[in-house]
């Protein structure tokens, strides 16, 4: 019987961009200087890199040993630990792999980069007399930049940009030009070119493009009711117009064994379901949102890599009560419009009788969606806002006319469906909640495991999925190498009453030797 055995293997890499200059005074450097930090680690050192899709920046934090770092003598040989050596918004780049032999053993895969925002140094006598020393590296990864880098009022955003005002006029036209409608996906490469990548050219980063990965053309328009909407962190402004929850918007690295830029990904939620009219699927299908299906990456897993499994349901998760909101309509004050969005039939309570039909996907019908049964769990609002409007749009909303609004791309004329179809997909996400597992999973350490991911776990004759939605990897050399995952959407449950005998013997081990096809 064999064993498997594991060498995880990682490279840490410094990007030295800033320096102290004679007087003490921080100065840029003329050309990168790269430093590999990888053959200073020790017993005690730890590398933790989290990503999360709620969140724009991922960290890392490096322990290492407080020790003489050598620099090498065309950059004047200077021996001094990395604490005296490293300075805020230098770079950094994690490889790490727990089988490198799968990559060819030389390159290992990317798992994060970004910028040093803060080193600290501990030092503590130990009880046997001897000194400890620590050097400790905090920071970010690009993501981070999406945050810290603001469009201000236009008075700062001249010297910002290093711009006459008129230039910056013309700057912010770009983007807002007068409320014209912008297709999503357009509006964020826009904002992208004209300030991230702005942005990180002023700073001198390794990278200062950051593509925009829209696979499926996310579905949506962007019209602004007025300029001041684009003020603010540039996060903010994104997050605003990615229309959560229908559509996923974070930063993240690729998997890449070469230097590929970090990249915005932006795409319809990749969810799924398992149960239609009431009935189990043999098969999960994906939900349609505004028409469109990701198709998310799997990860294949097996019991044997999981340490911990903490998995719940609850019923503070129901919904049955959906409705759609419109800030722009809000603005405009467009309340025909706004209630012309739940016209139509549709269900009606289960067990009702003489009242009014009641719209489409509004009040869910118990019978049709037994696990958000009015009856059962009472009533429960899930009130959402969509910031984009219809495709179709194809004027501002400033100053329409009747004949505008009620014509073709006309806001009252696409409004209602684009609403109905909203709700629709909201039904789809969350009508059973109440069989559908968030918790915590602990996993032997794997880097290809990414927030945005689901895990498919095989345990026994069950095979659950698991949406990653956060992510932390932590690696203590010649220790342990654990992934931690927060998830939603778990089907362990569901998985369980697919069977008609014991679950609990189905999900146990197979004994000794693995069961033979």
């Amino acid at each position: 019987m064999s064993i498997a055995t594991y060498c995880p293997t990682f490279t840490i890499t410094a990007f030295k961009t800033r320096a102290r200059s004679d007087s003490g005074q921080p100065s840029r450097m003329q050309g990168l200087q790269i430093w590999d930090l990888t053959s200073y680690f020790g017993d005690n050192s730890e590398i933790s890199v989290s990503k999360s899709l709620q969140s724009p920046k991922g960290s890392f934090v490096i322990t290492l040993p407080d020790q003489p770092f050598a620099v090498a003598p065309e950059y004047g040989g200077v021996a001094d630990t990395l604490y005296g050596l490293l300075e805020p918004m230098d770079e950094i780049e994690i490889r790490l792999a727990r089988s490198p032999e799968q990559y060819g053993g030389n390159k290992l895969p990317l798992l994060m980069r970004g910028f040093i925002r803060s080193i600290r140094r501990t030092e503590s006598m130990s009880s046997n007399g001897r000194p400890q020393r620590t050097t400790i590296i905090q920071g970010n990864d690009y993501g981070w930049i999406f945050e810290m880098t603001q469009m201000p009022p236009l008075i700062y955003l001249s010297y910002g940009l290093g711009l006459q005002y008129q230039q910056v006029w013309d700057r912010f036209f770009q983007i807002g030009e007068n409320q014209k409608p912008r297709k999503v996906n357009e509006f964020f490469q826009l904002m992208l070119t004209h300030l991230i990548q702005r942005q990180l050219e002023t700073m001198n980063a390794r990278f200062t493009t950051i593509p925009l990965d829209d696979p499926e053309k996310v579905k949506g328009t962007v019209v602004m009711t007025q300029q001041d909407q684009l003020i603010g962190p540039i996060w903010n402004i994104f997050l605003q117009w990615s229309d959560s929850p229908w559509n996923e918007l974070w930063i993240d690295d690729p998997e890449t064994l070469d230097n590929d830029p970090p990249r915005l990904r932006f795409r319809p939620a990749p969810y799924r379901t398992w149960i239609r009219n009431g009935q189990l699927l043999s098969a999960a299908e994906p939900i349609e949102i505004m028409g469109q299906k990701s198709t998310p990456d799997i990860v294949d897993l097996s019991i044997a890599d999981v340490v911990n499994l903490d998995a719940s349901r609850s019923e503070q998760d129901v919904s049955n009560v959906f409705w759609v909101n419109s800030s722009a309509l809000t603005q405009q004050q467009a309340i025909s419009v706004e209630m012309s969005k739940a016209a139509g039939a549709g269900a009606r309570p289960s067990g009702s009788s003489g009242a009014l039909p009641l719209p489409e996907y509004l009040l869910l019908d118990g019978d049709i969606y037994p696990n958000s049964d009015p009856d059962l769990y009472c009533y429960r609002e899930m009130v959402t806002t969509s910031k984009l409007l219809p495709d179709l749009m194809t004027k501002g909303l400033d100053g329409q006319s009747e004949t505008d609004m009620k014509g073709s791309g006309g806001l009252y004329s696409e409004w209602p469906d684009w609403a109905k179809n909203r709700r629709k997909a909201l039904v789809e996400m969350n009508c059973d909640n109440v069989v559908l597992e968030d918790g915590t999973l602990v996993l032997k350490g794997n880097e290809r495991i990414r927030a945005g991911k689901y895990l498919r776990i095989k345990r026994g004759d069950i095979t659950a999925e698991y949406y990653a939605q956060s992510v932390t990897h932590r690696f203590a050399p010649y220790r342990q190498y654990t992934t931690t995952v927060q998830f939603i959407r778990g089907t362990g449950f569901i998985e369980r009453i697919r069977l008609t005998d014991s679950p609990y013997l189905h999900e146990g081990k197979q004994g000794v030797y693995p069961k033979q096809a």
